[in-house]
């Protein structure tokens, strides 16, 4: 769980007061479309599912069952916790808010960690290239594989060269 939920429940009170409650939450009454045709109201509601799963880290996970059917299970599953009456149906998502709810909760996370990544002033944003630089030995030898590395322009004696051409030049001619 997030520090922010933990602190307040101990183990008795989440069992017997919130995981019944949370279980309720994290079902609410989605019409099976695009998240793009969701009304004001039903995006603030998806919005606030996807933060009390991240908060108490729940999530869809996509499976395989023996038949060979993809499915959609709730991971930790508190409904193991909750439910004690099997023929007693609870309301139940589809597969495609499952799927769009299991998306959202991913992409909520992304956006935590790069604002948390942005806004932390201890560590600076570096560029692609100083973190390469600061991957180099202290003896100055560069761990970068070697296509990364950077190349150096290599001194060519030019006498050499000269002598080599007017050789390939004569020997055409003949």
């Amino acid at each position: 769980m997030q520090p922010s939920a933990r602190v307040y429940c101990n183990r008795i009170s989440l069992v017997l007061d919130i995981l019944p409650l949370l279980s309720i939450i994290i079902l609410p009454p989605f019409r099976p479309v695009s998240l793009h045709l969701y009304t004001k109201d039903e995006k603030e509601s998806m919005l606030k599912v996807v933060n009390v799963m991240i908060d108490y880290n729940l999530n869809y996970v996509q499976e395989r069952t023996q038949d060979g059917v993809y499915v959609y299970n709730l991971e930790p599953n508190i409904e193991e916790l909750v439910v004690f009456d099997n023929q007693n149906k609870r309301r139940a998502l589809s597969y495609s808010n499952k799927q769009l709810i299991s998306r959202e909760i991913e992409l909520e996370k992304l956006r935590r960690c790069e604002t948390a990544k942005a806004g932390d002033p201890a560590k600076p944003k570096m560029t692609d290239r100083s973190e390469k630089r600061e991957k180099q030995t202290k003896d100055g030898e560069n761990q970068l594989p070697n296509h990364l590395q950077k190349l150096q322009v290599k001194k060519v004696d030019v006498s050499k060269t000269v002598s080599v051409f007017l050789l390939i030049f004569v020997l055409y001619s003949l």
